[in-house]
């Protein structure tokens, strides 16, 4: 039996991870539509980690005998290494530059493990910089597409922020509207 679903033609792109995706160019009034764009997505995701990094310490927080005098949350050098390295190539990074800006930290740590710490040899600890975060982002900058705006109001931090979903929050309310005409009464 033939098929009554009609396809939409489709345009393939390259993502960051060298990966092709196929998405369609136009969707038909039949396919559900997403609120979201995969693009969106890509780049909200790319905060999915740095949300669930075991090893970070909010603003102002005492932890692995450190402590965060900033106001931004600060995270295991692995963590921001990773995020640097996901958005290193992504396109659009205004909102996304605009959220690291608010809340994470240009500052990494290390936490030093056990072993390397047992028989009384010196471990230290300590800040230092995210310098491969730090150079994304001058790098997005030098090409333009970084002219964001601060997407807090405040500068007193609450609970742990998600990343991730507050990209999304913002996506969202970045996207247009349909104005639904009043009907007029004769």
């Amino acid at each position: 039996m033939p098929s009554n679903k009609t396809t939409s033609p489709t345009v393939t792109k390259r993502t960051a991870s060298s990966k092709l995706r196929t998405t369609p160019l136009i969707q038909t009034p039949t396919e559900s539509a997403p609120s979201m764009t995969t693009d969106n997505m890509l780049l909200c995701g790319t905060l999915k980690h740095l949300d669930e990094c075991k090893y970070k310490i909010s603003p102002l927080e005492k932890r692995y005998d450190l402590h965060n005098t900033e106001s931004k949350t600060v995270y295991h050098c692995d963590c921001t290494h990773r995020l640097a390295g996901q958005i290193r190539y992504l396109e659009k990074t205004k909102i996304l530059q605009s959220l690291l800006q608010d809340f994470v930290s240009l500052s990494c740590f290390n936490v030093p493990s056990v072993k390397e710490c047992h028989g009384g040899k010196s471990c230290t600890t300590g800040f230092s910089q995210a310098t491969d975060l730090i150079q994304v982002l001058k790098s997005m900058e030098e090409r333009g597409r970084l002219n964001a705006q601060s997407t807090s109001k405040d500068t007193q931090r609450g609970p742990p922020i998600r990343l991730y979903k507050r990209c999304l929050r913002i996506i969202e309310s970045k996207k247009p509207r349909l104005m639904i005409p009043k009907h007029q009464h004769p």
